[in-house]
């Protein structure tokens, strides 16, 4: 894995002492080495799909046609930052998307025609090659939590979007330690959860509940493991560490909570969100 992701930093050095006529070419190696195997393996685990086309749109959208109007904005979150960059890389590298009119579209008319290479570099590359770096830190998940990674609908709250992201991220990593803390963390998304529809909780998480199941037995076996799962995290060390709370060692176990409580964090927010719609 080592020796793909240096490859990606030679392209960027290359890339930074190309002409703008050699940036396709470059980007295509960049492509090249991220669908080579195990690198693609990976990223395929963790990537979530994006619509660069309706990016793209947008920005052209917001520049009203004016030459660098538009400003560029990667997700906050690192996988879909490196999917969105990735995604623009194989743009132009197969010239579906001319280079010259994404430079133009962000930065106008400053500069020369090289300039713009060394700008894209920076702000396009760069942080691509850095982030896949820190991707490559991740451990593969089962393929059912990874599609859920994925499909995770925003809760509408910030500070809960975050703190399951924060617990996402702390679970893939290879570290024991690093992935209690994303339990600790996904438990701490579940208590801000109950408050999604308001500040007393037994009365928000019944109606998230009502919102995920309309058939009374499927409702009854949400509000058992809702009840459940509280109890777990009152029992046992998560967020809690008073004295008589039971200790949670093995590794397996941290992936048994974490799944669990999980799927029902998604099953909550996905049905919310289409019940928004």
């Amino acid at each position: 894995m080592q020796n793909y992701l240096q490859e990606l930093s030679d392209c960027l050095e290359d890339l930074i002492a190309s002409g703008y006529e050699s940036v396709p070419s470059v980007l295509a190696r960049v492509v090249e080495i991220a669908d080579r195997p195990p690198l693609q393996i990976l990223l395929q685990s963790h990537l979530p799909d994006v619509d660069l086309k309706e990016w793209w749109e947008r920005a052209r959208v917001e520049s009203k046609g004016m030459a660098g109007r538009a400003r560029l904005e990667w997700p906050t979150d690192r996988v879909a930052r490196v999917a969105l960059q990735l995604a623009v890389c194989r743009l132009i590298a197969a010239h579906e998307l001319d280079f010259l009119d994404f430079t133009y579209l962000f930065i106008g008319f400053q500069g020369n025609f090289d300039d713009r290479v060394r700008w894209f570099a920076g702000v396009v590359v760069k942080p691509l090659v850095r982030d896949v770096s820190r991707v490559a830190e991740l451990r593969v998940t089962p393929p059912i939590v990874e599609n859920l990674f994925k499909h995770l609908s925003s809760s509408g709250d910030a500070q809960l979007d975050q703190l399951i992201l924060e617990s996402r991220d702390k679970f893939q990593d290879r570290n024991p330690q690093e992935r209690k803390v994303g339990l600790d963390k996904l438990w701490d998304s579940w208590e801000r959860l109950k408050t999604l529809e308001g500040e007393r909780k037994k009365t928000s998480i019944s109606r998230l509940l009502d919102s995920a199941a309309s058939a009374p037995e499927f409702r009854a076996l949400l509000a058992r493991e809702a009840e459940e799962l509280t109890r777990i995290g009152n029992t046992f060390q998560i967020r809690h560490w008073e004295l008589g709370t039971v200790p949670v060692s093995e590794v397996q176990q941290v992936d048994y909570l974490f799944h669990r409580l999980f799927a029902l964090v998604w099953l909550i927010l996905s049905t919310r969100a289409a019940n928004k719609d």
